[in-house]
């Protein structure tokens, strides 16, 4: 199991628990699971599951906090007021259910194809391949393959049901058609932050990152909610 977070001195407790498929039971292995503050969503420490689907963090401070679930191809699941304390330094949570990530159209359920990516702490990394390359006209085109983001036909888009949404490129705040002329031959990989804790502040909701493939130029799009500070 590949764990993140640094020990803190003093008392620290320990949380573990499971994930499986909600509809087969089954163990979900490599799913992200990221523990934060209750208050502020800053990110505390994180592991990834085992092949068992199971996880555990350790060196917690005592307090309250919640847990992050999250794997490609499913919901992102929340567990709420998760208290450690002197009087409870192990929490054992119950096995936490996870579901595919489906829409419903014409009474029919599919699987929306996306980019398959690498999940991480706090990020998830989707390297483009050639058929996305092909099949998208623009870097505005490329989000649509993204999982957790969505765009329509009037080329609105959200991320994870948020529709106001900044993009910033190189640390400048750019607008949507300027993404819509990137061009996707020359994007490598993209990252995706959906909970930035103390990474991103001003109410940020998340970060997209595009990386070159053939020119090394990096575009830099955050992507989240407008603030007033």
């Amino acid at each position: 199991m590949k764990s993140y977070g640094t020990n803190t001195e003093g008392e620290n407790g320990t949380i573990t628990g499971r994930i499986i498929d909600n509809t087969s039971s089954q163990p979900v292995s490599f799913a992200s699971v990221v523990l934060v503050n209750l208050n502020d969503t800053a990110i505390v420490s994180g592991v990834i599951t085992d092949d068992n689907g199971l996880f555990q963090i350790k060196d917690i401070p005592f307090g309250k906090y919640k847990l992050r679930v999250s794997f490609i191809g499913y919901k992102t699941e929340w567990v709420n007021d998760i208290e450690v304390s002197r009087a409870q330094k192990t929490v054992a949570l119950n096995d936490m259910k996870i579901s595919e990530d489906v829409t419903t159209l014409n009474e029919a359920v599919v699987v929306e194809e996306r980019l398959k990516g690498e999940e991480k702490i706090d990020r998830t990394v989707f390297t483009l391949n050639d058929e996305i390359r092909k099949s998208s006209s623009s870097g505005l085109a490329v989000l649509k393959h993204i999982p957790s983001v969505s765009v329509d036909f009037q080329e609105n888009v959200s991320l994870e049901g948020q529709s106001n949404i900044q993009f910033y490129v190189d640390g400048v705040l750019r607008n949507k058609e300027f993404i819509a002329q990137l061009d996707p031959n020359l994007i490598d990989k993209v990252e995706l932050i959906t909970n930035p804790g103390v990474k991103i502040r001003c109410g940020y909701f998340g970060y997209y990152k595009c990386s070159s493939k053939e020119n090394k130029q990096v575009w830099s799009k955050r992507i989240g909610k407008g603030s007033n500070s």
